[in-house]
This record gives C-alpha cells, structure tokens and sequence, in this order.
C-alpha cells in the first residue's frame, strides 16, 4: 500500500483558506441584514445554512444547488431578474447566467469560472458575498449603532439640618439614659470565659458503625460509581486511533503478504511462459501438418 505524502501548504494559501471561514460568516451577517430566514428559506423551505457550509465539501449536489438559487435571490436583491434554477438544468448554463448578472452588477473576479461547479469553496464565498454587499447597497439597510443602556445614578439622600440635630440630641438621650452606676454589673467580662472542647472519643464512633452493613452498603453502590465513556463515533480523537490501528496491523501483515505476492508472481510468470512455448510448438507443428497436407 502506498500512502500519500504530506503536503506542504504555503503561508499564502493557508491565509486563502482561513479567509474563506471569515467571509463565510461575514455573508450570513449580511444576509440576516437582507432578512433571508423569513424570505428565502421560508420560499424554498429549508434550513437555516450553517456558518461554514460553503467552505467545507459534504455535499456536493446539494451545495451547488443551493449555491445557485442562493446566488438568483441575492441577484434578485440587487434589482435585476434571474429565475430560481432548478436542480435538473445544466450546471455549465446555470454558472453562466449567475456569472454574466454579477458582472452586469459591478462584481470584478480574475479566478476560473469551472471553480464554481464545485458548490464550495473560497470563490463560491466570494461570489456571495459581493452580490450580498450589493444587495445591502441596493435595499438601503442602515446599521444603527448600538445604544447602551442607561444606567441610573443612586440617589443620595441628603440629611437636613433639622434632622441632624433631632439624631444628636437622640443619641445624647441614649448615653444619659445608660451611663448609671450599674453598667459596672451589667460588664461582660472575657476573662470569664472558658474554652469548652467536646471530645469525640474514637469508642464513640465505633458504637454507630455496623461493618456488615457498610460492606453490603458498599456492594450496593459500587457498580453505580463507575465511570463510562461512551466513545463518539464523530470525535477525531478515535477516528485518528483507529487509523493508527488499522496501519500498524497493515504493516505487520505486509511483509509475509508481499513474499506471498512475490511467490505467486513468479509462478504466474513460469506458467505463462511455459503455455507460451507450448503454444509456439503447436503452431509450428500445424504450420508443418498443414504445408505437408497441401504438398500432398
């Protein structure tokens, strides 16, 4: 088995494949702004398109022909006329149809039109999003900005004079009203206090304890308190184990598979070559029979 070498991938072309991921979400912001959630996939109903739908081959089919009806509702947008394609029509047609109306609008690419064909992709993105920018242009949608919310100042209530001066003459009350020879009895003395430690004796413990129900107890539950992780079939994680797997096992057969291989060769090659030199022997025996039959 020959396995594909790594390929090496440019700064440039890595820069090309992360914009696309950024235009991507930059053209569904524009179209909410162009309301196509209650226009465009109610019409056709279907859902809502993902944020990367455009940029990550799945279905090729199918994001071609949304691609093209997606490209005809934003012409639409931009004030000309182009009808919905359907999904039987020639792809070769319907690229030339959305192309001709985008240059028509103004949209100025440089790259092969047969990129198209493929429904994904950093120029069906592009194409997109330029008839998407036009059409924002052409419907006049004005972005306000964002106002924040007003924050209430705390009110401060302010004390009047009068009211400062009822609260002194309060607490001045308060403090005749206390100040007695008796407050001396009424004194709470810290020293007084004694640091009551309750001793929890370990006979205390063992006294609540049955070592047979805890065990039972235990039985019970410990095959609760086991932990099981279901592996997900979509997760990289496994699927990169499973190729790691399946190529070692690969290499350990490959060896006394390709000496097999080889030993089959050879005896293939013996016996054609054998049924070659019989064969050379009938002709030429036929080729004697026959001149001995016509000299005859």
């Amino acid at each position: 088995m020959v396995f594909d070498e790594p390929k090496i991938v440019s700064e440039k072309e890595q820069e090309q494949s992360y914009a696309a991921f950024v235009n991507m979400e930059n053209l569904l912001d524009k179209l909410k702004l162009l309301k196509y959630e209650q226009e465009f996939l109610k019409d056709f109903k279907i859902k809502p398109i993902h944020r990367y739908y455009f940029v990550v081959t799945k279905n090729p089919g199918e994001q071609f022909y949304l691609f093209s009806i997606l490209a005809a509702w934003l012409i639409r947008k931009c004030g000309k006329h182009l009808e919905n394609p359907q999904e039987l029509d020639d792809p070769n047609d319907t690229i030339s149809k959305i192309v001709n109306e985008a240059r028509a609008i103004g949209i100025v690419f440089d790259f092969p039109v047969s990129k198209l064909k493929q429904g994904v992709g950093e120029q069906v993105v592009y194409i997109l999003d330029q008839l998407a920018i036009h059409a924002v242009k052409k419907n006049n949608v004005i972005l306000n900005r964002p106002k924040p919310p007003e924050e209430k100042e705390e009110e401060t209530e302010v004390l009047e004079d009068e009211s400062e001066i009822n609260l002194d003459r309060v607490e001045e009350e308060m403090l005749a009203a206390y100040s007695d020879d008796s407050d001396e009895e009424n004194l709470f003395h810290l020293d007084d206090l004694k640091p009551v430690r309750k001793e929890i004796h370990s006979s205390e413990l063992k006294q609540n304890i049955d070592e047979e129900s805890w065990k039972l107890e235990l039985e019970r539950v410990l095959p609760r308190l086991k932990v099981t992780i279901k592996n997900d079939n979509r997760d990289w994680r496994s699927h990169l184990e499973q190729m790691k797997t399946y190529k070692k096992s690969i290499d350990e057969s490959l060896g006394t598979t390709k000496a097999q291989l080889e030993k089959l060769h050879k005896d293939i090659s013996s016996t054609l070559e054998k049924v070659t030199n019989r064969e050379k022997y009938f002709n030429s025996s036929f080729g004697q029979h026959q001149e001995g039959s016509c000299k005859s």
